[in-house]
């Protein structure tokens, strides 16, 4: 990408830029990470395929004239808008306050708040169960939980952009694992979410709305 190679694309370019398309190998989650320093910019990633058997390289990527067996190559498109992205989750629903992510390492999580994150997970249900509203089902710590990173200093409480699916975790060590290679830095200011669930329709036939995230494009 020449974000990282040309010496010419500088932070005020980097400003102007509305879109990124990229083509990657494998193994793209350190470009994401970095890619997401890039708020203005919508961004669509795409994983190459395998080539062993067709040119003996794992990956084939061009730029040019020149071909790369690993890393990622795409193009960066720079035009005004006047409006953003936002990403909306609209059943999720925060079982705790805002929390601190102190240690972390490839795709676990250590402490938050300089405590052991699975049992604040676990005293976070217990305490949801016992002040739930009515018509809401009670949690189970086999129920499916997120990690929602919270929008910057100016945002409203609420607004998370980027959600990690919890896939485990033991009270006894405290760390939790996060579905994906990789986890918020330490110092990200996160809450732990859950799909919201009220009780089921009589009607067998009416299915409960899947969790799901959409985009909106405001022009404020």
């Amino acid at each position: 990408m020449s974000q990282f190679t040309d010496p010419s694309f500088d932070r005020e370019t980097a400003s102007d830029l509305s879109s990124v398309i990229y083509l990657s190998d494998s193994a793209p989650e350190g470009l994401t990470k970095s890619l997401s320093a890039l708020t203005g910019a919508s961004q669509v990633g795409f994983i190459a395929s395998s080539t062993p058997f067709t040119t003996g390289r794992p990956f084939t990527l061009f730029h040019n004239t020149n071909i790369y067996s690993s890393g990622a190559v795409g193009v960066c498109i720079a035009s005004p808008v006047t409006g953003h992205v936002r990403v909306n989750f609209p059943r999720l629903q925060s079982i705790t306050e805002s929390l601190t992510v102190s240690s972390s390492e490839g795709n676990l999580v250590h402490a938050l708040d300089e405590s052991n994150p699975s049992r604040l997970l676990l005293n976070a249900i217990e305490k949801f169960n016992s002040a739930r509203a009515e018509g809401c089902l009670p949690l189970d710590k086999g129920d499916d939980f997120y990690l929602g990173v919270s929008c910057g200093p100016t945002s409203s409480k609420d607004c998370i952009h980027q959600v990690y699916h919890i896939i485990s975790g033991d009270p006894s060590r405290g760390s939790i694992a996060l579905e994906g290679e990789d986890s918020p830095a330490p110092g990200t200011r996160v809450k732990v979410r859950d799909p919201f669930q009220s009780y089921p329709s009589p009607n067998p036939n009416t299915p409960i709305s899947p969790s799901i995230a959409t985009l909106h494009r405001s022009t404020d």
